[in-house]
Formats: structure tokens, sequence, C-alpha cells
């Protein structure tokens, strides 16, 4: 699974740096960056701002989703915040429950990434289009389908998780 992992995490990252190095020379230097429910701007930021903040959240996602992960085994039962956690976390269960989690928090850092490479995506589209207010169908679809997705996450988290009958 490791060797699927590194190949997928591969993927996704040459995706948004070509998305990135296709798109943003562009971008107008002072571009609309926030819409609301109907696709009309409502605010603005520079070019250079707007880089920053994609490419932190980026960076943010990858630690939270794929380098956090790694770092705990070393976190103590306590500082967990996991269904029956005790349970989970025994020491005869904790390297498998453990391998679970990081399984889950790769899948959900791969799902937070591609929204967040469609969201820019939406963006460059307006700016690309010329048109006063954002088309709001496909922002909806994917608002929509991030939450389907979250919400399918949350439940298969929580059920594998839940107490083994003895």
């Amino acid at each position: 699974m490791k060797n699927l992992h590194v190949w997928t995490l591969a993927l996704l990252l040459l995706a948004v740096v070509l998305q990135w190095l296709n798109y943003y020379p562009q971008l107008p230097n002072v571009m609309v960056s926030q819409f609301d429910g109907h696709g009309n701007p409502t605010s603005q930021m520079t070019k250079g701002a707007f880089s920053v903040l994609y490419w932190v959240t980026m960076l943010i996602m990858l630690l939270i989703f794929i380098v956090l992960p790694p770092a705990m085994k070393r976190l103590p039962t306590s500082m967990w915040s996991l269904p029956n956690r005790d349970y989970w976390l025994a020491p005869e269960r904790r390297d498998t429950t453990i391998a679970v989690i990081r399984e889950y928090m790769f899948w959900c850092g791969f799902g937070m990434i591609l929204f967040f490479m469609f969201l820019f995506q939406f963006t460059v589209s307006f700016h690309a289009s010329g048109r006063e207010r954002m088309s709001m169908t496909g922002f909806w679809i994917l608002i929509t389908a991030f939450a389907v997705f979250i919400t399918v996450w949350t439940v298969a988290f929580v059920m594998q998780f839940r107490k083994q009958s003895a």
C-alpha cells in the first residue's frame, strides 16, 4: 500500500505544479478571490497574495495529512481522540490501528487537496471567462461532492473503530 501512496501523492503533486505553471501566467495582477452564493465577486487580492494562499494551503494539507501521520506512533494514548481509544490503542492492537488511521488520513488528505485544486480551477476559469459573475453550478456540484466524500469518510472511519464484541 505504501507504494500506491507514494505514486498517488507524486502524481497529485505533479498535477498541482502543472496546474499552477499552466495558469499562473494567465492570471490578472489583481484578481477576484471570493464570491457570494450567487457568484458575485466580494473580495479581491493580488496575484502574488493568491499564489501564497494557494501554496500555503497545499503545504498545510500535505503536513496535516501526509507528514503528520508517521509521527502518530509517538503520541501517548491520552492525546488521541478516537472512538473506543483504550480498546484500539491497547498494545496488541496499537500498530495495526495506527496503520489503519494513516490510511484514512492519506485518503482524506488526497480528497482535500483535490478539492482545493478544483477551487483554484474555478477561480482561474472565472477570470478566463471575462464574465462579471461566476457560474455557480460547478461550484455547488463540487461542494456537494466534497460533503458526500467527507460524510462517507467519517462514517467509514467511525464504523472502523466501533467497539468489537469480545
